[in-house]
Formats: structure tokens, C-alpha cells, sequence
């Protein structure tokens, strides 16, 4: 369900920035200073599951989370004896 004004917001325009980015999700304005989206495509984004997911795909990692998010475990290296 898209946002609803007096409501805390569903989806917020830094995650319509990162879907237009990251593909699912066109802009139909050949405006540099503006967007437009079709409404149903904003309707699907609002409706998944996995837009926090979606938006976090591709962000710059630290050491930590990238090994969070490739599920293994973080090992410091020391000399060999």
C-alpha cells in the first residue's frame, strides 16, 4: 500500500531513488530536477516483502556486514608459526 498522507511513510524517497537505480522501478521524467513513476510499479515497490533488502543491495559494506551478509564468519590473520 503506497504512503498515506498523516501516516508514517511506507516508503520514503531515498528508496524510490535506490529502485529507480537498481532497476525495478523506471522514471518516466526526462526532468534532471524532478521524477515520475508510474503508480503501479510504486504500488508493487510498496507491496514487497523485501525492499529493505532491495535498498540495501548493492551499499558499500564495512568488514563486518560484509561478513554478515555473505554469512561467514570474520577471522583476523596472524603469522604463521
Amino acid at each position: 500500500m503506497p504512503n498515506v498522507i498523516g501516516e508514517r511513510a511506507k516508503v520514503t524517497a531515498f528508496v524510490i531513488r535506490r529502485c529507480v537505480d537498481r532497476g525495478p522501478l523506471a522514471d518516466l521524467s526526462a526532468n534532471p530536477d524532478g521524477t515520475l513513476h508510474h503508480p503501479g510499479q510504486v504500488a508493487e515497490i510498496c507491496a514487497r516483502k523485501d525492499v529493505a533488502d532491495l535498498v540495501a543491495a548493492g551499499a558499500p559494506l564495512g568488514p563486518e556486514q560484509a561478513a554478515a551478509r555473505l554469512g561467514v564468519r570474520r577471522a583476523d590473520l596472524r603469522p604463521l608459526d
